[in-house]
């Protein structure tokens, strides 16, 4: 014998379906649409061991990932990103992008060689390192002042508690975003502009990276 649901029951069954509808709808419009179309332009302070104090405020902005053609980053994107970025006033401009080919070459798509592009620079100048993958970072000699990439677009998406579920590296999360120091070398990764295999960015907005480069502040010694 069936017993028949009662229909406050139902409704109530009806406005649990419908808000989980509205929000998967809400959350999909934000990750496959307004995220990914966004744009912002975001700054970070980095203080560098052995940094001359004579570059120190240097300010380097860095355009990765641009995929321009992907959805949502046409020309109109791209004349956006160009305005923000000179709006920004920054000292350099680095392009670590998919459609260049930089001093190091992808690490994947090209030969990696760090050591041929660092062998006509003194051993005392301050060096920055830019390429489009982060995974040569690991190979990386601490006389490079910072190592900047981009490639990962930060995984594209990012779940609280979770963390980022697809990364393109085979270091996994490791080198997946921003400032990364281990044993003392420093490592950018911007998380990029555009998209790639699937057009969609949660809570890793596109981003134009704006670093201001310090000098290390030392602790000073302690008397006796």
């Amino acid at each position: 014998m069936q017993t028949e649901v009662p229909s406050t029951t139902r409704k109530r069954r009806r406005l649990i379906f419908g808000a989980l509808a509205s929000i998967a709808l809400a959350l999909a419009l934000w990750a496959f649409w307004l995220e990914p179309a966004s744009l912002r332009t975001r700054e970070h302070d980095l203080s560098l061991p052995g940094w001359p104090q004579a570059c120190g405020g240097l300010r380097v902005a860095v355009l990765a990932d641009l995929h321009v053609g992907s959805p949502w980053h046409g020309l109109p994107q791209l004349r956006r990103i160009v305005q923000a970025v000179n709006a920004a006033k920054p000292d350099l401009v680095l392009l670590a992008g998919d459609y260049v080919v930089q001093g190091v070459g992808d690490f994947w798509e090209a030969k990696h060689d760090w050591r041929q592009a660092l062998a006509a620079v003194p051993e005392e100048a301050p060096l920055l390192l830019f390429t489009h993958n982060p995974d040569v970072f690991a190979e990386l000699p601490p006389r490079v002042a910072l190592g900047i990439a981009g490639h990962t677009h930060g995984g594209q998406v990012r779940i609280p508690g979770i963390g980022r579920p697809i990364v393109p590296s085979r270091h996994g999360e490791r080198y997946a975003a921003g400032h990364v120091v281990e044993n003392g070398r420093h490592f950018f990764v911007s998380t990029g502009l555009g998209t790639s295999i699937l057009p969609v960015r949660f809570l890793v907005p596109p981003e134009i990276t704006i670093l201001n480069l310090g000098a290390y502040a030392a602790k000073p010694a302690h008397g006796p």
